[in-house]
């Protein structure tokens, strides 16, 4: 019997550790994910602001100039696929922040509803 409580004491002494381990990591992770949840929204407003405006700006000024016989097939094509991947990029970037703040959610224990509350 002696033995028996010790092994208990031995996995209860186990378990408070690991309870304060992940007190401990809790904050980490989350400050992990926080980054690069900050980051992706960065990278969304980037692409939003700048990039994708860019993009369909080059594309159609490349698609006028093809029109009129300034530009060939080869670089209309090349435009569209330069827009296409800045519209995946901006779509990554969503995804990514969409992907962080859930993850940051189910660390801190919370859920936030499209309207933020």
């Amino acid at each position: 019997a002696t033995h028996y409580v010790a092994e208990l004491d031995q996995t209860v002494q186990t378990l408070k550790r690991q309870v304060a381990q992940d007190k401990l990591s809790v904050p980490v992770a989350a400050m992990a994910v926080h980054d690069k949840l900050v980051d992706a929204r960065r990278r969304v407003r980037l692409f939003k602001a700048q990039l994708l405006p860019r993009a369909r700006q080059m594309l159609a000024a490349v698609e006028a100039d093809y029109q009129v016989g300034r530009n060939s097939w080869a670089e209309l094509d090349r435009a569209g696929q330069q827009w296409l991947e800045t519209e995946l990029g901006y779509r990554r970037a969503q995804a990514d922040a969409r992907i962080m703040d859930g993850r940051l959610a189910r660390i801190l224990g919370t859920f936030r509803r499209k309207d933020g509350n």
